[in-house]
């Protein structure tokens, strides 16, 4: 208990003389430290939560896919496909079209 008491009164008396540049420097090494110590156990803090969330993925056996569940298979329509396969060469043409004729388009800054 000695320990902790000399340790507040000479905190008190730092603070007490924080104007003083010695003091100063002895609240800034303090305050790095301290700065520190947080650091070090906000990251030890992050690690083990995050380990702790990975292991309980791994123990549950992960999230369920759709593709390898258990349910109905939904079918594949052709049609809808086709028409999503045809958009895309259309937008493919399109992007050609424009990389070979860029639009002329008027400079703002003039």
């Amino acid at each position: 208990m000695r320990f902790l008491a000399i340790i507040s009164s000479t905190l008190r008396e730092t603070w007490e003389a924080r104007h003083e540049p010695e003091r100063s420097a002895a609240l800034a090494e303090a305050f790095w430290r301290i700065m520190i110590v947080g650091a070090v156990l906000l990251t030890i803090g992050v690690a083990f939560y995050g380990g702790m969330r990975f292991l309980s993925i791994l123990s549950s056996g992960g999230p369920s896919s759709p593709v390898s569940g258990s349910g109905a298979r939904a079918a594949l329509n052709r049609a809808e496909l086709r028409a999503t396969l045809d958009d895309f060469t259309l937008r493919k043409t399109q992007y050609e079209s424009l990389k070979g004729n860029p639009p002329r388009i008027a400079d703002p800054s003039k």
